[in-house]
């Protein structure tokens, strides 16, 4: 089983490594940032930053999550710089706050980094139980505002639906993941975190699943508008 957890964890990081992927590609195809939420992606960015947090002092069982959330808060790093870029209603003033933020943002990400290599610290059982209940609530309701601003405006075309479809990839696999590792250490002192990241991996999946079938629904009414106007 312990082959098997390593193996899944690596695969669950590289879907984590392209979660901005699709709305990054969208993006730099379209030129233009469509009508979104902004403080959905800024949540979702500290929470990130939270995980790396969390997974840079954690046990090497959690390397994976540092790889994978390192990765994708680069590659999230970009994708909010250019929706800030091609949002033409946006000043330059407030472009140039977003960008700066962003750095900042980078910045601590590298502290966390290097304390890893320089110190032998890690967290006990505790606090790690507590980190893992509250810092995955970031990224798991980080969309809950663009949901709700979906909702209010009827507006669903302002994420590519391929980034809903890799999230609840992600959560799949990450599910799996919790289960294993909690199977694994069951009646041990490690298995807090894990349960706590299951929790919060099953509200994640609900809520994303929620938006993918709402897209799903506007992309395939706007097909059949396009093909009887024709």
């Amino acid at each position: 089983m312990e082959q098997a957890i390593k193996i899944l964890a690596w695969i669950a990081a590289v879907f984590v490594m392209i979660l901005s992927l699709p709305q990054l590609i969208n993006i730099l195809r379209t030129k233009k940032t469509g009508k979104i939420n902004f403080t959905s992606f800024w949540i979702f960015h500290i929470g990130l930053l939270m995980w790396t947090f969390w997974s840079s002092f954690g046990g090497d069982e959690l390397q994976p999550t540092l790889v994978a959330n390192s990765v994708c808060l680069f590659l999230y790093t970009i994708m909010i710089g250019l929706l800030y870029f091609f949002k033409k209603e946006f000043s330059l003033f407030k472009k140039k706050v977003a960008y700066s933020v962003l750095v900042l943002i980078l910045l601590v990400w590298l502290s966390f980094i290097i304390s890893r290599s320089l110190s032998s610290f890690k967290w006990d059982s505790g606090t790690q139980t507590a980190m893992a209940l509250i810092f995955p609530a970031l990224t798991t309701f980080a969309f809950l505002p663009q949901l709700i601003y979906s909702w209010r405006h009827k507006q669903w075309k302002g994420i590519s639906i391929w980034m809903y479809v890799v999230y609840e990839l992600n959560n799949i696999v990450w599910i799996i993941w919790w289960i294993l590792l909690i199977a694994f250490t069951a009646g041990t002192s490690n298995v807090g975190p894990y349960v706590g990241g299951l929790m919060w991996q099953l509200i994640s999946f609900t809520l994303f699943g929620i938006q993918f079938v709402y897209t799903f629904k506007y992309t395939k009414k706007s097909e059949i508008k396009k093909v009887n106007t024709k």
